[in-house]
């Protein structure tokens, strides 16, 4: 695995360079934060941010720590949206 971590400021471009390398064919991680923010809104009692911000936390976490053993078994590039940032 070669594991390159997009990082920068907001509206910097980070999510749209990932979508980008998606596109041409590379393994990508969207950012954690984002994803458990649309899936847990999606429930009646979410974990999110503004309501419980340790609970976030540690979703986001674990989200992370599965993406990285997903991406250490993949014999490819990899590239990660703001991980663990």
């Amino acid at each position: 695995m070669s594991l390159f971590i997009v990082t920068g400021g907001p509206g910097s471009g980070k999510t749209s360079l990932i979508q980008g390398l998606e596109t041409k064919g590379f393994h990508v991680f969207q950012e954690a934060s984002r994803m458990v923010i649309f899936e847990q809104q999606k429930k009646s009692n979410g974990i999110l941010p503004w309501t419980d911000l340790e609970g976030f936390r540690h979703l986001v976490f674990d989200l992370q720590k599965r993406d990285y053993q997903t991406a250490k078994s993949l014999d490819k590039v990899v590239f990660m949206d703001r991980w663990l940032s």
